[in-house]
């Protein structure tokens, strides 16, 4: 197994007196901070925030067509931000019933959730007799 290799402009700082190697790179036991995979130590200043976001294939792919016609995906993000910002600094009333329909569309309940029985929970008898129910069909 070869020893694992870091280029020069990677190395935060290197040990004093570090050798590189013929191609230039400083073997692992050379280097004393973590390295970078930029050559920049400090990108951004601390009084930006940064949003990591996770993205599945499909949106991974289209954030890729958006950068390969110059669209800022940066710039993009802020616009939504604030454009969603705008829309609730209206201090409208939430429609609550249409966002239960929404969600009540987006995650229906499964077929199988309508064949559980109903329990009144307050009634100590219908509930010991569900309790007992289920035990015994663990059984």
């Amino acid at each position: 197994m070869q020893p694992h290799h870091y280029r020069a402009v990677d190395a935060e700082r290197p040990v004093a007196g570090a050798r590189l190697d013929a191609g230039g790179a400083l073997p692992r036991s050379q280097v004393r901070a973590p390295l970078l995979d930029i050559k920049t130590t400090c990108l951004y200043a601390s009084c930006v925030r940064l949003l990591n976001v996770r993205l599945d294939d499909q949106d991974a792919q289209l954030v890729r067509r958006l950068r390969d016609r110059g669209i800022s995906i940066s710039n993009l993000v802020r616009g939504a931000i604030r454009t969603e910002a705008k829309a609730l600094a209206t201090n409208a009333p939430l429609d609550t019933a249409a966002l239960l329909a929404e969600i009540r569309r987006k995650f229906p309940t499964p077929a199988a959730a309508h064949d559980v029985p109903r329990v009144d929970s307050t009634r100590r008898k219908q509930v010991q007799a569900l309790v007992r129910e289920k035990l015994r069909r663990r059984a």
